[in-house]
């Protein structure tokens, strides 16, 4: 898996088509949702950005995968836990940048081309990231949504 191409498309992608993430828990951050968008409030889903290059990643690193999001321009992302969307397990690849991840099970340095497994539905925050990075985020689709 060549990350520095995984970059590269997914920093071309969110200079394109990225959106200004409306979050409470993020500022200042770009994010492209891939394939199919889950709209939070309205418990439905929205087409997103088709892109199979970047699908055919998240699905060789997670096969049931529903839910992509590619996101970057910000530094840090205070403390959350993931909308009821998604079940637990959640796949975040770290791309570009170091960034500390902070998690209720530990935390540690993500550098570019880490592949993390974490439990989304426990408290995570990135508290330091360097300007370059980019992260995708994959989720399978909770059916009780």
């Amino acid at each position: 898996m060549d990350f520095n191409q995984i970059y590269l498309h997914a920093k071309h992608l969110l200079s394109r088509y990225g959106k200004l993430d409306k979050s409470s828990y993020s500022t200042n951050r770009k994010i492209l949702w891939i394939g199919k968008q889950p709209l939070l409030t309205k418990k439905m889903e929205i087409s997103g950005h088709n892109d199979q290059f970047i699908k055919a990643i998240a699905t060789e690193i997670y096969p049931e995968n529903d839910y992509i999001l590619i996101c970057g321009g910000n530094t840090e992302i205070n403390p959350h836990r993931d909308a009821r969307y998604a079940l637990p397990e959640a796949v975040s690849i770290n791309l570009g940048g170091m960034a500390y991840f902070d998690h209720e099970d530990g935390c540690k340095w993500l550098k570019h081309g880490d592949i993390t497994k974490f439990n989304c539905k426990k408290l995570h925050a990135i508290l330091e990231a360097d300007i370059d990075r980019i992260s995708i985020c994959i989720w399978q689709r909770n059916p009780n949504w």
